[in-house]
């Protein structure tokens, strides 16, 4: 890439990391400020939040640098270059993980009704979140295999090093080689795991929307109000925002890749779209979860207003209702906009339904067992 587009792109990068920052926080600190929110599923949303912020802080960086101090950081035994690239390494897959574990929590929970096994699954959810994106990025450093790779499909940061020392492929000239190693590196380091996470991702929130609709969309029981189907509605297309923005945000590198490794002798310029997009989408997923689970949950969304009102409006005690005063404790990402059949999840367990003096947790009996309880 030419300098005017290499700045570009770094301006991006910083602005879009910026933007994972601040929306990956507010996600960690209403968790931590808001004690009814304090749920497991909650808790898998602040673990990928945790992952998110330090994947925006290492392109952040990375961006930085290179806009107030040139290149200088972009070098093969750049010390900052090779910890930016660990550190990236480390979060991206984490993400992809703990992105996946949120997937197969909703999947349990919802489609197979097994609340309790899902929980107690969580600490298969952190060793094995925590142990992947370690081991693969202990064994990326040990082979001397991160560092800058003349800025191949990257939007300017350190990644997978142009040259890496292992493993060595019988090859006909020492570019082959080289490039045989960095291509493993590559998938392994990164879009192996980013390939496999849109996939199952795509599998089981298709399954949940379709058990979703199933149970409320498409049943006539007389249980289902209009306001609990236009909450199951929202809940459903919450079901198809998240893989889509996952997608989205994702795929942008992957063509990239694909396309660079097609046609590796193609000018730069080619895909200098590609890059622009590529440098949002690889870090932005922190601020496009805080937009889905935040501030697109009305009970969250309601609290962080309540906050702000609070804090900044203190004499307008009207805007004090807006906080969510008298839910009780939640354990969805999807709280209030849940359906009866992820409310039985233990999505809303006490929260009011509709307004016909049914609670919620009357309204999950009649969708899983099509009984109605006294109010």
């Amino acid at each position: 890439m030419g300098s005017s587009s290499s700045d570009v792109s770094a301006w991006i990068v910083a602005v879009s990391s910026v933007l994972s920052l601040l929306g990956s926080g507010v996600i960690v600190v209403s968790y931590a400020v808001w004690p009814r929110i304090r749920t497991k599923s909650r808790l898998l949303l602040v673990c990928l939040s945790l992952a998110d912020y330090a994947c925006a802080a290492g392109y952040g960086a990375s961006a930085l640098f290179f806009l107030f101090h040139g290149t200088e950081h972009l070098q093969d035994d750049s010390f900052s270059c090779k910890f930016q690239s660990a550190v990236t390494t480390w979060s991206s897959i984490a993400t992809f993980c703990w992105t996946v574990v949120m997937a197969v929590y909703l999947y349990i929970a919802i489609v197979h009704d097994a609340v309790d096994a899902a929980k107690k699954l969580f600490p298969l959810y952190a060793a094995l979140s925590l142990f992947i994106p370690t081991l693969v990025t202990a064994g990326a450093l040990l082979s001397n295999a991160l560092g800058y790779g003349g800025g191949f499909v990257t939007s300017g940061w350190c990644w997978v090093d142009e040259y890496p020392d292992w493993p060595s492929f019988a090859a006909s000239g020492e570019k082959e080689k080289y490039a045989h190693a960095r291509l493993f590196w590559q998938l392994v380091a990164g879009k192996f795991w980013e390939v496999s996470g849109c996939i199952i991702i795509f599998v089981l929130y298709f399954l949940i929307r379709r058990h979703i609709r199933q149970k409320t969309l498409f049943s006539n029981s007389q249980f289902f109000t209009d306001g609990s189907r236009s909450a199951a509605a929202r809940a459903d297309r919450k079901m198809v925002a998240i893989p889509v923005a996952f997608l989205f945000l994702r795929i942008w590198g992957t063509v990239r890749f694909i396309l660079e490794y097609a046609d590796p002798d193609a000018p730069a310029s080619k895909y200098l779209a590609l890059v622009y997009l590529q440098a949002v989408g690889d870090t932005g997923q922190g601020f496009v979860n805080f937009f889905i689970f935040c501030w697109k949950t009305d009970s969250v969304q309601g609290l962080m207003v309540g906050a702000f009102y609070s804090c900044c409006c203190c004499c307008c005690r009207p805007c004090k209702g807006k906080s969510g005063d008298g839910d009780t404790e939640s354990d969805s990402l999807l709280h209030r906009d849940a359906p009866p059949a992820v409310q039985n999840s233990g999505a809303c367990m006490e929260t009011k339904a509709n307004n016909n003096g049914l609670t919620a947790s009357q309204v999950i009996e009649a969708s899983a067992e099509i009984k109605a309880k006294d109010g």
